[in-house]
């Protein structure tokens, strides 16, 4: 059946009864409609396209700072942290760029900013040397080799010397200090001591003690002279005052018993021994005389019955110290007279204090394996608040405990070393880790 032909015209209709002009009209508006939803698809992949190319050079751009970063030599790092600590403990994204823009060429600059960003997670405004070399530490962590079986790696080089760090400690070790002053690790082991280096935990020296005994405690201290003393307690009895750059032997001192404890603090060394007694004494009344007991500008208290373990200063100029007789004693830094004692608390010896000299307080902790909070700057025996975490408590002696600086956060570590942050404001754990 043949259909009558459609009328054209401005008024014709189609066989349907549909004005042709609207049906022409609907037909371009939907032609343009389309042409438009084409042409903003277009400009969105474009725009994305340009977005992704933008990150991608961004990401490039830091990632190769990144590598910069990671092959900085370790005397670079260490001029950079005097840099950093010359302008304050906390630096702002224009003096951070300061620092790294004096080691690295031109075309690492424009990716410092991002990298301040992703510093500054807090959107603070300034970050510490602590994030920075936290963020080393996770560069390394996501760079490193998966043949290397160390968990949690806090060394920030090469796999070779990851290993040689495990090789270094593969003797038994029983004291392992950090002198800020040499900026050297230093190990005990026997009648050996093992240099290391702080930050690539490299081997840079063996020292023979010439001693008839093991070593028992490590100090170091500032002399008169332009050369430093490292100062090592012995066994059988003898403190010896060897140099802290060549560690060639000073000069040797005798005691009636053994020296536990040595710490330079002030401009005075504090030696706490086996019988109780603390010597004070300045630096170089270690080279004057074999015989520091006849030198009658030592100090010497009997402030313990049993062992000194430590020793540190209030803020206000207190000496502190701690014993395997539970008792701390808070007594005059100079004369040595007794000012106070924190006892009843401990219920088993006291290995280790710190102090927070911000919030004036002294944390003590031992065999009993509860950190204790004390009030102690004001001459105080109010009770301390114990450090508890009821989750995940310490198992064991806590063999150290150390105040971070301008922060009330104070890290604890146990014979399993296990390792704690807590929080002094709450006196609550913050976070626990383990090796």
């Amino acid at each position: 059946m043949l259909l009558p032909p459609i009328k054209t015209g401005s008024e014709g209709t189609n066989n349907l009864g549909i004005p042709m002009v609207r049906q022409v009209g609907k037909l371009s508006r939907a032609a343009s409609q389309a042409r438009q939803r084409t042409r903003s698809k277009d400009q969105i992949a474009l725009r994305n396209t340009a977005s992704k190319l933008t990150i991608a050079t961004e990401q490039e751009d830091t990632n190769e700072l990144q590598s910069a970063l990671m092959d900085l030599p370790v005397t670079v790092l260490e001029e950079m942290r005097e840099d950093w600590f010359g302008m304050g403990s906390f630096v702002t994204e224009n003096q951070f760029r300061t620092i790294l823009a004096r080691r690295f060429s031109a075309q690492y600059h424009p990716s410092i900013p991002k990298l301040f960003s992703e510093l500054d997670a807090d959107c603070e405004g300034f970050i510490t040397w602590q994030h920075f070399t936290d963020y080393l530490l996770n560069l390394d962590s996501r760079h490193a080799s998966s043949t290397v079986d160390l968990p949690n790696s806090s060394s920030f080089f090469t796999e070779r010397k990851v290993k040689c760090t495990r090789k270094n400690f593969t003797d038994d070790i029983k004291k392992l200090s950090y002198f800020a002053g040499i900026r050297k690790v230093i190990g005990a082991c026997n009648t050996k001591l093992k240099i290391i280096h702080p930050i690539t935990f490299e081997l840079e020296k063996k020292v023979t003690v010439q001693s008839g005994g093991r070593i028992l405690s490590l100090g170091h201290a500032a002399s008169s002279t332009s050369e430093g003393m490292l100062l090592v307690g012995c066994s059988d009895m003898t403190v010896h005052a060897l140099s802290d750059s060549s560690y060639t032997n000073l000069s040797t001192v005798r005691l009636t018993t053994s020296a536990t404890c040595i710490q330079y603090l002030g401009k005075s060394i504090y030696v706490g021994t086996r019988d109780g007694n603390i010597y004070s004494s300045q630096p170089h009344h270690f080279t004057e005389s074999p015989n520091l007991l006849k030198n009658p500008n030592i100090t010497v208290a009997k402030l313990h019955s049993d062992t000194i373990t430590d020793a540190t200063l209030l803020r206000k100029g207190g000496l502190v110290t701690s014993s395997y007789d539970t008792d701390i004693k808070v007594v005059d830094a100079t004369t040595l007279s007794e000012i106070l004692t924190l006892s009843g608390q401990h219920r088993k010896g006291v290995y280790c204090l710190s102090v927070n000299t911000e919030y004036g307080l002294l944390v003590s902790a031992g065999a009993d394996s509860t950190p204790l909070c004390w009030a102690a700057e004001g001459g105080s025996t109010i009770c301390p608040s114990p450090l508890r975490d009821k989750t995940s408590p310490h198992q064991g002696t806590i063999t150290e405990v150390y105040c971070l600086p301008d922060v009330p956060q104070v890290i604890s570590c146990d014979e399993k070393y296990n390792f704690k942050l807590w929080d002094l404001r709450m006196f609550l754990p913050v976070q626990s880790f383990s090796p």
